[in-house]
Protein backbone atom coordinates (compact mmCIF):
# COMPACT_ATOMS: atom_id res chain seq x y z
CA UNK A 1 0.00 0.00 0.00
CA UNK A 2 2.48 2.17 1.10
CA UNK A 3 4.43 1.49 -2.31
CA UNK A 4 1.44 2.33 -4.28
CA UNK A 5 1.25 5.63 -2.80
CA UNK A 6 4.79 6.93 -3.94
CA UNK A 7 4.58 5.27 -7.28
CA UNK A 8 1.27 7.26 -7.72
CA UNK A 9 3.09 11.02 -5.91
CA UNK A 10 6.00 10.70 -8.85
CA UNK A 11 3.30 9.62 -11.69
CA UNK A 12 1.72 12.87 -10.74
CA UNK A 13 4.73 15.05 -10.11
CA UNK A 14 6.61 13.93 -13.19
CA UNK A 15 4.50 15.80 -16.17
CA UNK A 16 4.37 18.77 -14.16
CA UNK A 17 8.63 18.91 -13.76
CA UNK A 18 8.45 17.94 -17.67
CA UNK A 19 6.40 20.59 -18.69
CA UNK A 20 8.60 22.84 -17.27
CA UNK A 21 11.93 21.75 -18.31
CA UNK A 22 10.77 21.70 -22.09
CA UNK A 23 9.23 24.80 -22.12
CA UNK A 24 10.23 26.33 -25.51
CA UNK A 25 12.11 29.95 -26.58
CA UNK A 26 9.80 32.09 -28.56
CA UNK A 27 11.30 34.24 -30.50
CA UNK A 28 10.67 38.12 -32.00
CA UNK A 29 9.67 37.78 -35.36
CA UNK A 30 11.88 40.66 -37.15
CA UNK A 31 13.95 43.44 -36.21
CA UNK A 32 11.27 46.19 -36.62
CA UNK A 33 9.08 48.01 -33.55
CA UNK A 34 6.06 45.25 -32.12
CA UNK A 35 4.17 45.36 -28.97
CA UNK A 36 5.37 42.86 -27.00
CA UNK A 37 2.33 41.27 -26.05
CA UNK A 38 0.64 40.92 -28.70
CA UNK A 39 1.21 37.22 -31.16
CA UNK A 40 1.39 38.77 -34.55
CA UNK A 41 5.34 40.93 -32.97
CA UNK A 42 6.54 36.89 -32.35
CA UNK A 43 7.42 33.81 -34.65
CA UNK A 44 4.46 31.41 -33.90
CA UNK A 45 1.80 34.06 -33.70
CA UNK A 46 2.04 33.73 -30.16
CA UNK A 47 3.09 36.23 -27.41
CA UNK A 48 5.32 34.89 -24.50
CA UNK A 49 3.43 33.06 -21.68
CA UNK A 50 4.92 32.58 -17.94
CA UNK A 51 6.39 29.38 -18.95
CA UNK A 52 8.06 30.74 -21.78
CA UNK A 53 11.61 32.37 -22.68
CA UNK A 54 11.32 35.75 -24.80
CA UNK A 55 14.24 35.58 -27.36
CA UNK A 56 15.61 38.29 -29.07
CA UNK A 57 18.21 37.02 -31.32
CA UNK A 58 18.02 38.60 -35.17
CA UNK A 59 21.50 39.80 -35.96
CA UNK A 60 20.68 43.73 -35.90
CA UNK A 61 22.59 45.77 -35.27
CA UNK A 62 19.88 48.72 -35.68
CA UNK A 63 18.11 49.61 -32.71
CA UNK A 64 14.00 48.12 -32.43
CA UNK A 65 11.32 48.64 -30.04
CA UNK A 66 9.36 45.81 -28.28
CA UNK A 67 6.60 48.07 -26.05
CA UNK A 68 4.53 46.42 -23.51
CA UNK A 69 0.53 47.39 -23.70
CA UNK A 70 0.00 45.43 -20.20
CA UNK A 71 2.16 44.21 -17.61
CA UNK A 72 3.89 40.69 -18.76
CA UNK A 73 5.02 37.24 -16.94
CA UNK A 74 7.67 35.29 -18.81
CA UNK A 75 10.03 32.42 -17.78
CA UNK A 76 13.05 34.66 -18.89
CA UNK A 77 14.64 37.10 -21.66
CA UNK A 78 17.37 36.43 -23.65
CA UNK A 79 19.50 39.49 -26.11
CA UNK A 80 22.23 37.36 -27.80
CA UNK A 81 22.97 38.59 -31.19
CA UNK A 82 20.58 41.69 -31.32
CA UNK A 83 20.31 45.57 -30.44
CA UNK A 84 16.92 46.23 -28.78
CA UNK A 85 14.96 48.71 -26.65
CA UNK A 86 12.49 47.05 -24.27
CA UNK A 87 10.09 50.12 -23.58
CA UNK A 88 7.98 48.99 -20.37
CA UNK A 89 5.54 51.70 -20.61
CA UNK A 90 5.08 52.13 -16.95
CA UNK A 91 4.05 48.35 -16.62
CA UNK A 92 5.87 45.81 -14.82
CA UNK A 93 7.76 42.90 -16.71
CA UNK A 94 8.51 39.97 -14.49
CA UNK A 95 10.96 37.08 -15.30
CA UNK A 96 10.56 34.37 -13.18
CA UNK A 97 12.22 30.81 -13.67
CA UNK A 98 12.07 28.07 -11.01
CA UNK A 99 14.80 25.93 -12.75
CA UNK A 100 17.99 25.11 -10.58
CA UNK A 101 20.26 25.21 -12.95
CA UNK A 102 19.44 28.18 -15.13
CA UNK A 103 19.77 31.68 -15.25
CA UNK A 104 16.60 34.30 -16.01
CA UNK A 105 17.95 36.94 -17.72
CA UNK A 106 21.10 37.02 -20.57
CA UNK A 107 22.36 39.62 -22.71
CA UNK A 108 25.14 38.66 -25.12
CA UNK A 109 26.61 35.46 -24.18
CA UNK A 110 27.11 33.92 -27.68
CA UNK A 111 30.72 33.52 -28.09
CA UNK A 112 31.72 36.34 -31.33
CA UNK A 113 28.09 38.09 -30.81
CA UNK A 114 26.98 41.63 -28.63
CA UNK A 115 23.72 41.38 -27.58
CA UNK A 116 22.93 45.20 -26.79
CA UNK A 117 19.57 45.42 -24.34
CA UNK A 118 18.02 49.00 -23.33
CA UNK A 119 14.96 48.88 -20.67
CA UNK A 120 13.29 51.84 -19.63
CA UNK A 121 10.14 53.52 -18.71
CA UNK A 122 9.04 50.93 -15.86
CA UNK A 123 9.59 48.06 -13.23
CA UNK A 124 11.55 44.69 -13.95
CA UNK A 125 10.98 41.71 -11.17
CA UNK A 126 13.39 38.97 -11.49
CA UNK A 127 12.78 35.73 -9.18
CA UNK A 128 14.73 32.70 -9.22
CA UNK A 129 15.55 30.02 -6.92
CA UNK A 130 18.93 29.39 -8.94
CA UNK A 131 21.39 27.49 -6.55
CA UNK A 132 23.71 26.03 -9.26
CA UNK A 133 26.43 28.87 -9.46
CA UNK A 134 24.53 30.38 -12.61
CA UNK A 135 23.78 34.24 -12.00
CA UNK A 136 19.94 34.96 -12.43
CA UNK A 137 21.33 37.73 -14.54
CA UNK A 138 24.43 37.46 -16.86
CA UNK A 139 25.87 40.42 -18.89
CA UNK A 140 28.80 39.17 -21.17
CA UNK A 141 30.06 36.28 -19.41
CA UNK A 142 30.99 33.58 -21.33
CA UNK A 143 33.96 33.15 -23.39
CA UNK A 144 34.56 35.80 -26.27
CA UNK A 145 30.98 37.50 -25.74
CA UNK A 146 29.98 41.13 -25.57
CA UNK A 147 26.51 42.11 -23.58
CA UNK A 148 25.17 45.35 -22.48
CA UNK A 149 22.45 46.27 -20.38
CA UNK A 150 21.53 49.90 -20.29
CA UNK A 151 18.48 50.93 -17.44
CA UNK A 152 16.69 53.79 -17.68
CA UNK A 153 13.38 55.40 -15.56
CA UNK A 154 13.49 52.06 -14.28
CA UNK A 155 13.41 50.00 -10.84
CA UNK A 156 14.71 46.57 -11.03
CA UNK A 157 13.98 43.93 -8.22
CA UNK A 158 16.18 41.02 -8.34
CA UNK A 159 14.78 38.19 -5.98
CA UNK A 160 17.26 36.03 -6.13
CA UNK A 161 19.38 33.37 -4.26
CA UNK A 162 23.07 33.73 -4.38
CA UNK A 163 24.63 34.75 -7.16
CA UNK A 164 22.16 37.46 -8.97
CA UNK A 165 24.38 38.80 -11.16
CA UNK A 166 27.03 38.76 -13.24
CA UNK A 167 28.65 41.41 -15.23
CA UNK A 168 31.73 39.95 -17.35
CA UNK A 169 33.85 36.91 -17.69
CA UNK A 170 36.87 35.94 -15.85
CA UNK A 171 40.08 35.21 -17.03
CA UNK A 172 40.78 31.92 -18.43
CA UNK A 173 44.33 31.38 -20.07
CA UNK A 174 44.37 31.25 -23.85
CA UNK A 175 41.28 32.61 -23.99
CA UNK A 176 39.45 35.46 -24.23
CA UNK A 177 37.24 36.60 -21.56
CA UNK A 178 33.31 37.93 -22.05
CA UNK A 179 33.25 41.69 -21.70
CA UNK A 180 29.79 42.66 -20.32
CA UNK A 181 28.46 46.27 -19.58
CA UNK A 182 25.71 47.31 -16.81
CA UNK A 183 24.80 51.34 -17.17
CA UNK A 184 21.84 52.80 -14.41
CA UNK A 185 20.85 55.71 -15.91
CA UNK A 186 18.29 58.16 -15.66
CA UNK A 187 16.94 57.14 -11.94
CA UNK A 188 17.09 53.70 -12.22
CA UNK A 189 17.37 51.56 -9.32
CA UNK A 190 18.93 47.82 -8.84
CA UNK A 191 17.69 45.89 -5.98
CA UNK A 192 19.27 42.68 -5.33
CA UNK A 193 19.36 39.83 -2.68
CA UNK A 194 22.24 38.27 -3.31
CA UNK A 195 25.30 38.75 -4.72
CA UNK A 196 26.42 41.38 -7.20
CA UNK A 197 29.59 40.37 -9.04
CA UNK A 198 31.45 42.62 -11.50
CA UNK A 199 33.72 40.16 -12.95
CA UNK A 200 37.48 41.14 -14.42
CA UNK A 201 35.66 41.90 -17.87
CA UNK A 202 32.98 43.58 -16.06
CA UNK A 203 32.34 47.09 -16.83
CA UNK A 204 29.43 49.38 -14.64
CA UNK A 205 28.19 52.60 -14.51
CA UNK A 206 25.66 53.71 -12.43
CA UNK A 207 25.25 57.40 -13.60
CA UNK A 208 22.43 60.26 -12.36
CA UNK A 209 20.74 61.68 -9.44
CA UNK A 210 18.33 58.92 -8.13
CA UNK A 211 20.72 56.11 -10.16
CA UNK A 212 21.52 53.11 -7.41
CA UNK A 213 22.63 50.01 -6.77
CA UNK A 214 21.79 48.32 -3.67
CA UNK A 215 23.04 44.64 -3.07
CA UNK A 216 23.33 42.48 -0.14
CA UNK A 217 26.63 41.87 -1.32
CA UNK A 218 29.07 43.18 -3.66
CA UNK A 219 32.11 41.61 -5.72
CA UNK A 220 34.13 44.02 -7.92
CA UNK A 221 37.30 42.54 -10.17
CA UNK A 222 36.21 44.83 -12.75
CA UNK A 223 35.95 48.53 -12.78
CA UNK A 224 32.92 50.87 -11.46
CA UNK A 225 31.82 54.29 -11.67
CA UNK A 226 29.27 55.51 -9.18
CA UNK A 227 29.43 59.74 -10.29
CA UNK A 228 26.91 62.05 -11.09
CA UNK A 229 24.54 62.29 -8.08
CA UNK A 230 24.19 58.58 -7.72
CA UNK A 231 24.75 56.23 -5.46
CA UNK A 232 25.62 52.52 -3.85
CA UNK A 233 25.39 50.36 -0.87
CA UNK A 234 25.22 46.83 0.35
CA UNK A 235 22.91 45.97 3.43
CA UNK A 236 24.45 42.35 4.24
CA UNK A 237 27.73 41.12 4.52
CA UNK A 238 30.54 42.76 2.39
CA UNK A 239 32.08 44.84 -0.15
CA UNK A 240 35.23 43.52 -1.95
CA UNK A 241 37.34 45.30 -4.06
CA UNK A 242 39.17 42.16 -5.58
CA UNK A 243 43.05 42.51 -6.72
CA UNK A 244 42.00 43.71 -10.33
CA UNK A 245 38.92 45.87 -9.20
CA UNK A 246 38.76 49.77 -9.76
CA UNK A 247 36.03 51.64 -8.33
CA UNK A 248 35.43 55.44 -8.83
CA UNK A 249 32.80 57.28 -6.66
CA UNK A 250 32.89 60.91 -7.98
CA UNK A 251 31.14 64.15 -7.79
CA UNK A 252 28.65 66.40 -5.46
CA UNK A 253 25.92 64.37 -4.46
CA UNK A 254 27.49 60.84 -4.94
CA UNK A 255 27.60 58.89 -1.92
CA UNK A 256 27.76 55.08 -0.52
CA UNK A 257 27.30 53.37 2.20
CA UNK A 258 29.27 49.84 2.16
CA UNK A 259 29.07 47.62 5.64
CA UNK A 260 32.40 45.65 6.57
CA UNK A 261 34.69 45.79 3.32
CA UNK A 262 37.91 45.05 2.34
CA UNK A 263 39.77 47.17 -0.44
CA UNK A 264 42.63 45.06 -2.28
CA UNK A 265 42.43 46.88 -5.67
CA UNK A 266 42.02 50.78 -5.93
CA UNK A 267 38.80 52.46 -4.71
CA UNK A 268 38.66 56.04 -5.65
CA UNK A 269 36.28 58.86 -3.80
CA UNK A 270 36.64 62.90 -5.20
CA UNK A 271 35.26 65.16 -6.03
CA UNK A 272 33.41 66.42 -3.26
CA UNK A 273 31.58 62.55 -3.01
CA UNK A 274 30.48 61.24 0.20
CA UNK A 275 30.28 58.14 2.34
CA UNK A 276 30.26 55.98 5.42
CA UNK A 277 31.93 52.54 6.11
CA UNK A 278 30.17 50.92 8.44
CA UNK A 279 31.83 48.35 10.11
CA UNK A 280 35.59 46.83 10.22
CA UNK A 281 36.84 48.05 7.10
CA UNK A 282 40.16 46.54 5.67
CA UNK A 283 42.93 48.24 3.17
CA UNK A 284 44.82 45.57 2.36
CA UNK A 285 46.93 42.83 -0.06
CA UNK A 286 48.47 45.76 -1.74
CA UNK A 287 44.90 47.65 -2.07
CA UNK A 288 44.42 51.61 -2.75
CA UNK A 289 41.89 53.81 -1.21
CA UNK A 290 42.17 57.43 -2.30
CA UNK A 291 39.87 60.24 -0.78
CA UNK A 292 40.59 63.09 -2.78
CA UNK A 293 38.36 66.18 -1.90
CA UNK A 294 35.89 64.05 -0.92
CA UNK A 295 34.53 63.64 2.66
CA UNK A 296 34.44 59.54 3.92
CA UNK A 297 33.24 58.49 7.75
CA UNK A 298 34.01 54.69 8.86
CA UNK A 299 32.08 54.18 11.81
CA UNK A 300 31.82 50.93 14.11
CA UNK A 301 32.72 49.31 16.87
CA UNK A 302 35.79 48.23 15.30
CA UNK A 303 38.52 49.13 13.68
CA UNK A 304 39.52 50.70 10.56
CA UNK A 305 42.71 48.21 9.70
CA UNK A 306 45.51 48.85 6.75
CA UNK A 307 47.40 46.16 6.52
CA UNK A 308 49.49 45.58 3.00
CA UNK A 309 47.88 48.95 1.72
CA UNK A 310 47.42 52.75 1.19
CA UNK A 311 44.63 55.15 2.40
CA UNK A 312 46.12 58.62 0.57
CA UNK A 313 43.87 61.67 1.29
CA UNK A 314 44.29 64.80 -0.79
CA UNK A 315 43.22 68.08 -1.77
CA UNK A 316 41.20 68.69 1.74
CA UNK A 317 39.78 65.59 1.76
CA UNK A 318 39.12 63.44 5.05
CA UNK A 319 39.06 59.87 6.18
CA UNK A 320 37.21 59.80 10.13
CA UNK A 321 36.99 56.91 12.07
CA UNK A 322 34.20 57.42 14.84
CA UNK A 323 32.41 55.30 17.42
CA UNK A 324 29.15 53.45 17.02
CA UNK A 325 28.98 53.35 20.73
CA UNK A 326 31.42 55.88 22.77
CA UNK A 327 32.25 53.36 25.31
CA UNK A 328 33.40 50.99 23.71
CA UNK A 329 37.02 51.83 23.27
CA UNK A 330 37.69 49.41 19.83
CA UNK A 331 35.85 51.78 17.93
CA UNK A 332 36.55 54.64 16.27
CA UNK A 333 40.48 53.39 15.88
CA UNK A 334 42.89 53.31 12.89
CA UNK A 335 45.68 50.66 12.96
CA UNK A 336 48.19 50.85 10.14
CA UNK A 337 50.33 47.29 10.60
CA UNK A 338 53.30 46.47 8.52
CA UNK A 339 53.79 48.09 4.91
CA UNK A 340 50.63 49.81 5.36
CA UNK A 341 50.68 53.42 5.36
CA UNK A 342 48.47 56.31 5.47
CA UNK A 343 49.65 59.18 2.90
CA UNK A 344 48.30 62.90 3.67
CA UNK A 345 48.25 65.44 0.43
CA UNK A 346 46.70 68.30 2.68
CA UNK A 347 43.93 65.99 3.88
CA UNK A 348 42.98 64.78 7.25
CA UNK A 349 43.07 61.53 8.65
CA UNK A 350 40.55 61.65 12.00
CA UNK A 351 39.77 59.02 14.78
CA UNK A 352 37.93 59.97 18.12
CA UNK A 353 38.78 57.04 20.16
CA UNK A 354 41.49 57.64 22.75
CA UNK A 355 44.17 55.33 21.24
CA UNK A 356 43.10 57.54 17.96
CA UNK A 357 45.85 56.78 14.87
CA UNK A 358 48.10 53.38 15.55
CA UNK A 359 51.45 52.46 13.35
CA UNK A 360 51.44 49.06 14.02
CA UNK A 361 55.19 49.53 12.05
CA UNK A 362 52.75 51.43 9.54
CA UNK A 363 54.16 54.44 8.00
CA UNK A 364 52.29 58.03 8.28
CA UNK A 365 53.51 60.69 5.62
CA UNK A 366 53.07 64.06 3.61
CA UNK A 367 51.33 67.03 4.87
CA UNK A 368 47.84 67.05 6.67
CA UNK A 369 46.37 66.82 10.06
CA UNK A 370 45.80 64.18 12.34
CA UNK A 371 42.61 64.97 14.36
CA UNK A 372 43.26 62.68 17.81
CA UNK A 373 45.86 60.75 18.82
CA UNK A 374 48.74 59.32 17.21
CA UNK A 375 50.34 56.62 18.33
CA UNK A 376 54.40 55.53 16.55
CA UNK A 377 54.64 52.01 17.63
CA UNK A 378 56.12 48.47 16.94
CA UNK A 379 58.65 50.22 14.55
CA UNK A 380 56.35 52.20 12.79
CA UNK A 381 57.55 55.68 11.23
CA UNK A 382 56.33 59.35 10.61
CA UNK A 383 57.21 61.47 8.00
CA UNK A 384 56.13 64.67 7.19
CA UNK A 385 55.97 66.27 3.25
CA UNK A 386 56.94 64.57 0.28
CA UNK A 387 60.43 66.62 0.84
CA UNK A 388 60.43 69.42 3.62
CA UNK A 389 56.44 69.63 5.22
CA UNK A 390 54.00 69.70 7.93
CA UNK A 391 51.89 67.04 9.86
CA UNK A 392 49.92 68.48 12.60
CA UNK A 393 48.15 66.34 15.41
CA UNK A 394 45.59 67.78 17.67
CA UNK A 395 45.88 65.60 20.24
CA UNK A 396 48.83 63.32 22.14
CA UNK A 397 51.54 61.89 19.97
CA UNK A 398 53.56 58.85 21.29
CA UNK A 399 56.42 56.96 19.89
CA UNK A 400 58.20 54.03 21.28
CA UNK A 401 61.43 52.55 21.69
CA UNK A 402 61.68 51.04 18.29
CA UNK A 403 59.87 53.55 15.87
CA UNK A 404 61.05 56.37 14.07
CA UNK A 405 60.31 60.38 13.22
CA UNK A 406 62.14 60.96 9.55
CA UNK A 407 63.06 64.79 9.41
CA UNK A 408 64.72 66.09 6.26
CA UNK A 409 66.33 69.52 6.25
CA UNK A 410 66.81 71.83 3.50
CA UNK A 411 67.05 75.40 4.64
CA UNK A 412 66.30 77.71 7.74
CA UNK A 413 62.71 78.11 7.33
CA UNK A 414 60.24 75.96 8.70
CA UNK A 415 58.03 73.92 6.29
CA UNK A 416 59.23 75.75 3.50
CA UNK A 417 63.15 73.89 3.86
CA UNK A 418 62.34 71.52 6.76
CA UNK A 419 59.58 68.88 8.07
CA UNK A 420 57.86 70.21 11.27
CA UNK A 421 55.65 67.73 13.21
CA UNK A 422 53.73 69.88 15.24
CA UNK A 423 51.45 68.49 18.28
CA UNK A 424 48.73 70.17 19.96
CA UNK A 425 48.57 68.00 22.82
CA UNK A 426 51.79 66.30 24.65
CA UNK A 427 54.45 64.20 22.75
CA UNK A 428 55.92 60.82 24.80
CA UNK A 429 59.32 60.66 23.13
CA UNK A 430 61.33 57.62 22.60
CA UNK A 431 63.25 55.57 19.82
CA UNK A 432 64.49 57.34 16.68
CA UNK A 433 64.92 60.34 15.16
CA UNK A 434 65.92 60.22 11.28
CA UNK A 435 67.45 63.37 10.32
CA UNK A 436 68.92 64.00 6.20
CA UNK A 437 69.24 66.80 4.14
CA UNK A 438 67.43 67.72 1.09
CA UNK A 439 68.37 69.82 -1.95
CA UNK A 440 66.18 72.50 -2.83
CA UNK A 441 67.97 73.65 -6.03
CA UNK A 442 71.03 74.86 -4.53
CA UNK A 443 73.14 72.00 -3.67
CA UNK A 444 72.39 69.72 -0.77
CA UNK A 445 71.84 71.71 2.35
CA UNK A 446 74.39 71.89 4.71
CA UNK A 447 73.98 73.38 8.38
CA UNK A 448 76.11 76.00 9.65
CA UNK A 449 77.17 76.07 13.55
CA UNK A 450 74.53 77.72 15.69
CA UNK A 451 71.71 76.90 13.27
CA UNK A 452 68.31 75.55 15.29
CA UNK A 453 65.79 74.08 13.54
CA UNK A 454 61.98 73.33 15.12
CA UNK A 455 60.95 69.93 14.47
CA UNK A 456 58.91 69.02 16.96
CA UNK A 457 56.54 71.44 19.13
CA UNK A 458 54.11 70.01 21.40
CA UNK A 459 52.32 71.43 24.63
CA UNK A 460 55.02 69.73 26.98
CA UNK A 461 57.76 67.29 25.78
CA UNK A 462 58.19 63.98 27.84
CA UNK A 463 60.96 62.06 27.15
CA UNK A 464 63.55 61.88 24.44
CA UNK A 465 65.08 60.39 21.22
CA UNK A 466 67.49 57.70 22.43
CA UNK A 467 68.91 57.32 18.60
CA UNK A 468 70.10 60.27 16.14
CA UNK A 469 70.83 58.95 12.98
Amino acid sequence: MVFKSIIGAVAICLPLLLAQAHADPIQWAAPVDGIYNEGSSWTGGVAPGEDDTAVFDNDSTQVYTATLSGDITNKGLEVQNDTVELDLAGYIATYTNLSFSEGVISVGNTAGEKGDLQIMNGSLVVNDVNNLGTSAVEIGTQFDSYGELTLRNTSFENNTSVPDLSVGGSFLSGETMGKGVLNMLEGSQYTGHGSFIINEGGTVNVNGYGSAISSESIFINGSMVVDGGAAIQNFGSSLNVLETGNVLISGSGTSFFLRPSIIGGLMQITDDATGQFFGETFIDNGGVLQVDDAYVEHKASSNAVINDGLLQISNGGVFSSKHIFPEISLGGRIIVHGRGEVNLDFGKVAADSVEGVILEGGKLSGNGIVEGNLRNLNGGTVSPGPSSGLIVVTGDYTQDAASSLMIELGGLVPVDDYDVLSIEGDAYLDGILDVSFLDLGAGEFSPGLGDSFDILIADEILGEFDILT
